[in-house]
């Protein structure tokens, strides 16, 4: 498996698995590969909510997952006297954080990107002086191995971590707010 898939298994795992509050750190490299739209704003949503519990550090190119961090950095990478240099810079104002997004939306830095980015920052601050959030997880939870890939003994590592964290199990799809295949 990819870094990317392992993170996104990894985000998922702990989404469902909130009980351990022990507020340590986890690290998501690249967790947004692959994705984009919809499903890359969820995944922002998810670390935002990880970040309740726990300091998350994410790597990511995606401005849907990036818009939601509390605080931003800029990683650069450069070749100096034939070495690898890496540099971090942390970004504290809002139009720095903008022209970052907008490079990670547009690859550039135009007028257009900018002024999304900071509507993109205050819509999600806005949002979160309202209180809004999304639903956290789902209550039942149906899985389907379908006879292959995932044996009785993970099945059963499944359902106890799911359970956990707080999920009734269902063979019931209609029912099933979550369904695992």
């Amino acid at each position: 498996a990819s870094g990317g898939e392992l993170s996104r298994v990894m985000l998922a795992l702990k989404t469902l698995g909130r009980t351990d509050l022990a507020r340590k750190t986890l690290v998501f490299d690249e967790v947004d590969a692959g994705v984009g739209g919809e499903a890359a704003e969820r995944i922002g949503w998810r670390l935002a909510s990880l970040g309740e519990d726990f300091q998350v550090l994410s790597v990511t190119h995606s401005p849907q997952v990036a818009v939601h961090g509390e605080h931003h950095f800029n990683v650069r990478k450069a070749v100096r006297a034939g070495r690898s240099v890496t540099s971090i810079e942390r970004l504290s104002a809002d139009e720095e954080r903008a022209v970052e997004l907008s490079r990670l939306m547009t690859g550039g830095v135009e007028a257009i990107g900018v002024d999304t980015a900071i509507a993109l920052l205050e819509a999600k601050r806005k949002a979160k002086a309202k209180g809004e959030r999304r639903k956290r997880v789902a209550r039942k939870v149906c899985i389907e191995t379908f006879g292959c890939q995932m044996n009785v003994h993970d099945s059963e590592r499944v359902v106890g971590l799911l359970e956990q964290a707080g999920y009734e199990i269902t063979n019931d799809l209609e029912a099933a707010d979550l369904v695992v295949v």
